[in-house]
């Protein structure tokens, strides 16, 4: 599980951590990413989305696919 900052959005970041991020689940190892805002605003439903896939219950909503590598 990553949480990121602003830094995760300026210059080569965003690739970098896409790079970085198909490495890992190339050993099939699960990555979740949040925002920073996701924690703050909605701490709950981040705990909840981590806990759902870490029963293997569904896949993560679209909100997690599209929150930024």
């Amino acid at each position: 599980m990553e949480i990121d900052g602003d830094s995760h959005f300026i210059g080569n970041a965003v690739e970098d951590d896409k790079r970085r991020q198909a490495f890992i689940e190339a050993f099939g190892i699960r990555f979740l990413r949040f925002t920073n805002q996701d924690v703050y605003d909605n701490l709950e439903g981040v705990l909840e989305s981590i806990i759902r896939v870490a029963l293997n219950k569904s896949k993560p909503t679209s909100n997690e696919e599209q929150s930024p590598p």
